[in-house]
């Protein structure tokens, strides 16, 4: 949570943090039931809605993968009309992946640097993914 709030988790924790440490689980358990709260059923509530929201926050990126899907969908069509690398002479690709490595930041080229026996096919490959890539990037949605 974000703000700055009395809200119930704010509570749980202040309670939690109330607690001194040296106290047994059996004194805070009945000191919970004291105020009539059953330890066990908040401790499975607790833990089922803590569930729910970590798998709702761990499957929240599917809600964008279609939007994604299409506009990279998008991007490879409309990159596709355009000329392949694959094909070209083996000259050529070797000058445009070399010149594209030497225009990269230090962290591209970086991962590049251990890569001069890739073939011209693997170059030519990486050469149209980084076209498609880029009409996506420049994709105004």
């Amino acid at each position: 949570m974000n703000k700055k709030t009395t809200g119930p988790m704010e509570k749980i924790h202040a309670a939690f943090e109330a607690i001194p440490e040296q106290e047994s689980i059996e004194d805070t358990k009945a000191d919970l039931r004291a105020i009539g709260i059953n330890p066990d059923t908040a401790l499975q509530r607790f833990q089922k809605i803590t569930q729910q929201k970590l798998k709702e926050h761990r499957l929240a990126w599917m809600e964008k993968v279609p939007d994604q899907k299409a506009a990279f969908t998008k991007a490879k069509t409309a990159v596709s009309g355009a000329l392949s690398w694959i094909g070209r002479k083996p000259e050529e690709i070797v000058a445009a992946f070399d010149q594209y490595i030497a225009g990269q930041d230090l962290k591209t080229a970086m991962a590049f640097r251990n890569k001069k026996d890739l073939s011209i096919e693997d170059k030519a490959k990486i050469l149209d993914s980084i076209k498609i890539l880029k009409a996506e990037k420049d994709d105004p949605k």
